[in-house]
C-alpha cells in the first residue's frame, strides 16, 4: 500500500481513531505545544498530541456484536448496507477494490475469527459499481465522493438508516458522533484490529473546517475531529454515525496526515445526496429506494 499521506492520496484515508500527535524520535517542543493551541483556537475542540507512539487505538473501544451489523467492509475500504443489494462507500474506494481478489464485499464483518464472534455476516460478490457524477477523480479534496456497489444477490442484514439532512442540518460544533472502521490502529507499525472498532468525534462546522482547509471544503462535505483522533489508512468508505439518531450522515473522504490536531477528518455528507438529483443526459437514473433516490452513472 502507498504510504503517502491522506491528504494527497485520499484513497489512503481512514477511520477517525486517536493516534499520537509525535514519536518518540521527535518529542514536543514549545513550537508544538503552541501549534496545539492553536489549533484548539481555529477548530473550537481539544486537541493534544503525545510523545510516545501507541501501538493501540487511544481512546477508541471495540464496538460491541451486532451493534453495526450494516458495516461493509471489502479489500481497504468501509461501508454501510444502504438496502438488501445495495453498499454505499467512497467513490475512491473503487480503485484500491479493483486490486483485490476475490471481490468479496463482507457484510456484518465484526471480528477476525472464523465464526466473527457470534455475528452474523454474509459475503457477496461484486455485481456493477456506480460512482457520483460529481465526483472528481484525482483530487485532493475530492466532492461527492461517493459510490453505490451493486451485490450480487440480496442481503438479510437490517440496512443502516441514513441522514435525509434532517439530522446534519441542525448539527452545532461539538455534537458528539462515532467513526467506524477496522483500519489502522498505528501509522508506524501499520497494526490491524482483531475487531471492529468505534471512536467518539465531534463534528466541526464548515466555516471552522474552511480555516484549515481553505478552498478546499464545499457542502458536499462534513467535518469532525477530537482530542488526538484523526484518519488513518484502512477506512476509507466508513461511516460517520449519530447514535442519538441513529444514523449515518457521513462516509470517511480524506483530510491531512494522521491524528493532525491542525486538521479534522473530512467526511462525504451523505444528506445532499437522498433525494433526486438534476443529473440527467449523460447520466442514467439506476436506483430509487426507501432511503435514497440517486441519479449515478455506471463506473
Amino acid at each position: 500500500m502507498n504510504d503517502s499521506p491522506k491528504f494527497h492520496q485520499p484513497l489512503l484515508c481512514a477511520l477517525l481513531f486517536l493516534f499520537s500527535g509525535a514519536s518518540s524520535s521527535s518529542p514536543i517542543s514549545n513550537n508544538g505545544q503552541n501549534q496545539t493551541q492553536r489549533a484548539e483556537e481555529r477548530l473550537n475542540v481539544p486537541v493534544h498530541t503525545q510523545t510516545q507512539t501507541q501501538t493501540r487505538i487511544i481512546g477508541g473501544t471495540p464496538a460491541s456484536p451486532d451493534e453495526y451489523g450494516w458495516f461493509a467492509y471489502f479489500g481497504d475500504c468501509g461501508g454501510i448496507l444502504i438496502e438488501k443489494e445495495w453498499v454505499l462507500t467512497a467513490a475512491h474506494c473503487k480503485t484500491t477494490f479493483e486490486s483485490y481478489l476475490p471481490q468479496i464485499v463482507r457484510i456484518g464483518e465484526f471480528c477476525n475469527e472464523s465464526e466473527n464472534c457470534g455475528q452474523l455476516q454474509e459475503n457477496f460478490s461484486l455485481k456493477s459499481t456506480h460512482i457520483h457524477p460529481h465526483y472528481v477523480h484525482g483530487s485532493p479534496s475530492p466532492p461527492n465522493d461517493m459510490m453505490l456497489v451493486e451485490l450480487n444477490g440480496e442481503s438479510s442484514i437490517i440496512p443502516a438508516k441514513v441522514d435525509k439532512g434532517y439530522f446534519s442540518s441542525s448539527y452545532e460544533s461539538g455534537k458528539s458522533l462515532w467513526v467506524i472502521g477496522k483500519g489502522y490502529t498505528s501509522t508506524i507499525d501499520r497494526l490491524m484490529p482483531d475487531v471492529l472498532m468505534h471512536a467518539n468525534v465531534n463534528y466541526v462546522s464548515e466555516d471552522i473546517c474552511e480555516r484549515a482547509y481553505p478552498g478546499m471544503v464545499d457542502e458536499s462535505m462534513i467535518c469532525a475531529a477530537a482530542s488526538g483522533k484523526d484518519a488513518c489508512q484502512g477506512d476509507s468508505g466508513g461511516p460517520l454515525y449519530d447514535d442519538s439518531n441513529d444514523a449515518v450522515v457521513g462516509l470517511v473522504s480524506w483530510g491531512t496526515g494522521c491524528a493532525d490536531p491542525n486538521y479534522p477528518g473530512v467526511y462525504a455528507k451523505i444528506a445532499d445526496h437522498v433525494s433526486p438529483l438534476p443529473f440527467w443526459l449523460p447520466y442514467k437514473p439506476i436506483i430509487s429506494t426507501k432511503n435514497i433516490n440517486f441519479d449515478w452513472r455506471l463506473a
